[in-house]
């Protein structure tokens, strides 16, 4: 099987310099591609420059007395690994849009994996110099289309994972959001969570299914990563 994921935020540009993001550093993205690489399926990692891939290792040597292990742990997943992956990276959602389209349209991915944070909004103001800081700033934000909804016009056969992400609503409200992406995009599974879950350190994930069924884990009941990517070879067979 061959999947595509996307992960890591966007960024849109103010003037040549500076930039609007968001706080998405790849890490559940990361996660998932890891998994389907251990369960041998062609990866194609799609991720934010400096985000975190699945070969990424964050340790302290002056601290972890484990360091040793988890280097020789990486080392190895590397090596048993890398001939099925491939990595492309994006800075901005222009890049994203131009390279997401490219890869679903001419590597033709099984699965989409949407778990890229992607800007809901362009900059209609961009200065092609950089801004004094002196001077006072005012952003026009305008809409950027919907790229989830192109997905299933670029290739109609991928079973597609879109992510729903809202704060501090009822889990009623959450589903209710899935289900309308579901109908809207075309949806195979949408993952549903409230912000404040991850903050809190125990997230909870909903997974919606387009027949309407929903799952619900949390990180102390379960591998999330792995829960996910079961639901899709269920979902595909």
């Amino acid at each position: 099987m061959k999947v595509l994921i996307t992960s890591g935020g966007t960024k849109v540009p103010i003037d040549r310099v500076r930039d609007i993001t968001n706080q998405s550093n790849g890490t559940f993205g990361s996660r998932i591609a890891k998994v389907c690489l251990n369960r041998d399926f062609q990866t194609i990692f799609l991720r934010a420059k400096d985000s975190k891939s699945p070969y990424s290792l964050n340790v302290d040597f002056n601290s972890d007395e484990n360091v040793k292990e988890k280097v020789e742990e990486l080392s190895s997943f590397y090596q048993n690994t890398n001939s099925l992956y491939s990595e492309i990276e994006f800075r901005n959602y222009s890049d994203y849009s131009f390279k997401i389209e490219q890869i679903i349209k001419e590597q033709n991915p099984d699965v989409v994996v949407l778990t890229a944070a992607v800007s809901d909004y362009g900059i209609e103001n961009f200065v092609d110099s950089k801004i004094r800081s002196k001077e006072n700033l005012t952003l026009n934000l305008c809409p950027v289309p919907k790229l989830i909804s192109k997905i299933k016009e670029w290739n109609n056969k991928v079973f597609l994972v879109g992510f729903k992400m809202l704060v501090e609503v009822s889990k009623e409200e959450l589903i209710q959001s899935a289900l309308e992406s579901i109908e809207k995009n075309k949806c195979d599974i949408v993952v549903a969570n409230d912000w404040n879950s991850f903050l809190s350190g125990n997230p909870e994930m909903h997974i919606v299914s387009k027949n309407g069924q929903v799952k619900t884990y949390t990180k102390n009941n379960a591998i999330l990563e792995e829960i996910l990517v079961d639901e899709i070879i269920r979902g595909k067979k």
